[in-house]
This record gives C-alpha cells, structure tokens and sequence, in this order.
C-alpha cells in the first residue's frame, strides 16, 4: 500500500529527520513497536491507516511533521495510538477544556455560527471572529491542532487543559467543507461540525477519568501526555528541524523507567502468585495428610 507521495530517499535527504527517525526507533519498547515506528517513520502510514488525507495542503515537511507526530503518540501513549489506526482517525480539531461543555452540547461551531446561537466563545473561536471566518478548522497533522490545543497555556493550570478532537476523513467530506487557502495544512467546516461525528476526544491522562463522566456518548476519551515536551521542532516556514537533546534524554528516562515501574509491579504480583500457590498447597498437603480428609477446609 502506498502511504505517502514522498518516498524515503526524498525523507532522508533531510539530516536533521533521518536523526530523529534513528532517535525514536531507540525508544521502542519492543520488537512490535519498532515495527510500527518504521512504517510511520519510513513509510508514512501503518497497515490500512493514512495519515495523510489528501485533502489539505501537502509537501514534504507537512509529511514529515505527520509521520514525527504519530511517532511521539505511539512512545507515549500506544493505546491512544492503536485506537487512532482502529477506527482511522486522522482529522483533529485542538481547543481548551473550558470549550469542552459547549463542544459536547452543541458540536463544534465556527464563531458565525456560536454568535448566532448565542454561545458565548470562550477559545481559540474567538480569533476566527477577527479574521472573518466562518468555518470551523481541521488538519490532518495532529501536531498542529497540537499547537493549537496549548496555545496560552500559562503553567499548570488544572482548569484549562489541552484538548483534541478527532474524527475520520469520511466525517469530514460527509459535510460542507471548503479548502482553506491558508499556509497551514487544514480545511474548513461552515457554521458547525455535529457532536455526532466526534470520533475520540484526546486530553492528558490525568484528565481522562473526569471528561469520561461528562461525555455522555460513544466518543473515545483517550490519554494524550507530554505535547509540550516534544524533543523536536518543525518551522514549516523555513522547513528546518531541530533537535532538543536534553529533553530527548529526558524522555527516554521517563520511557524506560515507566517500563521498569511496569515490569517492577509484574515481577512483584508473580512473586505473590507463588507464594499464594505455595502456601495453598502446604495447607492441603497438612489436610490430607495421613488420607483423613478434613472437609471442613476447602482448597481454592
């Protein structure tokens, strides 16, 4: 299957890419996870799922910031990453929480349409306003509705946290949409975007457990963690990339000690198995001792 209209020699000519491919592969986990890196990475899509939409503007460096981006989901929250390829999710929509009540009662609006309803706009709609659109946006690169979710993040704020919207391409084309002639990769949804084709919701995971309580539907509320500590940048103006190694190393910790908390916690239920096995079977070896069988004690 092809996934992309660019091919690995054009990818590696990029140095900066071609270091970063090589970082992420050292953070897999397992043989299964490089596995699926090196699709996304070196092929630019895994199994039937494709990042790329077709429908947004495309060139080499959008492609590259699509493949990094799946690639730092799938390190930090692999679930959230199988759950994306499942139901092919790959249009996002980034907002804040305070958004989030209005979103899940009305869909997602454009400023036109919020102002019509009386909705007060409380987000990053309330920018479109300025710039006269009426469309709510998408983009099939989920770094940049990323970016979008963080903007005018000030700290950790408990009651304002990153949100993501996801949705499949045929929610998108299933509506009015306009191709937006804009420098970034999206497209536009007029008036409003119904709750109904809310694929997933994604937010960090200490979140999950609340915004699961408010969502009243069949939406998947996913983890989404660490979109402020990616270890590389993309300037898709000048299409240069860099390279943060401090925090790379600073993620690998955090990977491979999640995984030996893991491990530590596996080995320590193991070792409680056993012991639980042993000490059942010295108590009915004491009850049967002799062939007298003591029925008032049962062996489970």
């Amino acid at each position: 299957m092809k996934y992309s209209d660019y091919n690995i020699e054009q990818l590696m000519n990029n140095i900066k890419y071609k270091e970063i491919c090589n970082m992420f592969i050292r953070l897999s986990k397992d043989s299964s996870m490089k596995e699926k890196l090196e699709s996304i990475l070196y092929q630019g899509g895994y199994k039937d799922y494709i990042p790329a939409s077709g429908m947004t503007k495309n060139n080499l460096i959008n492609d590259i910031e699509r493949r990094l981006s799946l690639a730092y989901l799938l390190v930090n929250n692999p679930s959230t990453f199988e759950k994306l390829i499942e139901n092919k999710v790959n249009f996002f929509h980034g907002t804040k929480s305070n958004a989030l009540e209005g979103i899940l009662k009305y869909g997602i609006n454009s400023a036109t349409k919020s102002t019509e309803d009386g909705i007060n706009l409380t987000t990053g709609e309330e920018s479109t306003r300025i710039n006269g659109r009426s469309f709510v946006s998408f983009t099939d690169v989920l770094d940049l509705a990323e970016d979008y979710a963080r903007i005018y993040e000030k700290g950790n704020n408990e009651l304002s946290f990153p949100v993501v919207f996801g949705t499949t391409k045929d929610n998108i084309c299933s509506q009015d949409y306009v191709r937006v002639p804009s420098d970034y990769p999206e497209i536009g949804i007029y008036n409003n975007f119904s709750k109904e084709l809310i694929t997933s919701i994604m937010v960090p995971s200490n979140k999950v457990d609340i915004v699961k309580k408010i969502v009243t539907s069949d939406m998947l509320v996913l983890p989404m963690d660490n979109i402020l500590d990616k270890f590389y940048t993309i300037d898709t103006d000048s299409e240069i990339i860099s390279i943060d190694y401090e925090k790379y190393e600073n993620m690998k910790k955090g990977v491979f000690n999640k995984q030996d908390e893991l491990k530590g916690v596996k080995e320590s239920v193991f070792k409680r198995t056993i012991k639980n096995i042993k000490k059942r079977i010295y108590e009915f070896n004491n009850i049967t001792k002799g062939n007298e069988v003591n029925e008032r004690r049962t062996f489970k």
